[in-house]
């Protein structure tokens, strides 16, 4: 028996590099990503020197809404491009 969610939809994981470099912009930024509805997850490594975002969401989410997003709400935001089944 699976407990996950069994929903059709592909699932991403992004990240990003930022300048969210504190518990209060954490805070500041987290209205602005719960307007994607996408996002189904999301955290900031606040002791990496470049404060990386990590979002889990659905297939549809394009990274440049975040980017976007977050520079609007005065933030610096670059996605990292990731390599699967790279080890």
């Amino acid at each position: 028996m699976s407990l996950s969610n069994t929903n059709s939809a592909e699932m991403d994981i992004l990240i990003f590099k930022t300048n969210v470099s504190n518990k209060e912009q954490v805070e500041s930024v987290r209205p602005h990503l719960r307007s994607l509805r996408e996002i189904l997850r999301w955290n900031v490594d606040l002791l990496d020197d470049e404060f990386i975002l990590r979002i889990e969401a659905n297939d549809r989410l394009n990274p440049r809404k975040v980017e976007t997003i977050l520079k609007k709400a005065g933030y610096y935001c670059k996605e990292l491009q990731t390599f699967a089944g790279v080890c």
